[in-house]
């Protein structure tokens, strides 16, 4: 299984692109600390698709505190300079905010289980593993 939940804060505003299947696609990075110690932070590549994405960019800021539930994938391409480049991410299936303005919102990435999250759908839980979630393919057309 395939599962990574990651607790933090946005680093800066989302960047939101255009496949070229017309899909929109969101990327971030999300910073977190090591539960042992509290002097090491951690940034993580989070990316999104179609309704996801177009949430993140409608109410995902810097600053934010996030739950991102997903998983990892790992994707290569070929740099301008003609080096192959590894990429490590977490393509986001759910994000629930912590910060209080943003408290009961929460979306699923995940368009056929949940069409455009029902709008915005109510965060009753502070837990998101406790709600089922599949998997989403990820092509990125080799754009960071």
């Amino acid at each position: 299984m395939n599962k990574v939940f990651v607790i933090g804060g946005i680093v800066a505003d989302p960047t939101i692109k255009v496949m070229n299947s017309g899909s929109n696609f969101a990327s971030f990075t999300i910073a977190t600390n090591d539960n042992l110690s509290k002097d090491k932070t951690y940034f993580f590549p989070v990316v999104c698709f179609g309704d996801a994405a177009n949430f993140v960019g409608k109410f995902v800021k810097k600053g934010n505190q996030v739950v991102v539930d997903g998983r990892l994938t790992r994707r290569s391409y070929v740099d301008k300079e003609g080096k192959n480049i590894f990429v490590v991410e977490i393509v986001a299936e759910k994000i629930n905010f912590l910060s209080s303005g943003n408290s009961s919102k929460s979306a699923d990435a995940n368009p056929i289980l949940n069409s455009a999250f029902n709008d915005l759908k109510s965060n009753k839980t502070a837990n998101p593993a406790s709600e089922d979630n599949d998997e989403l393919s990820f092509l990125d057309e080799g754009k960071n």
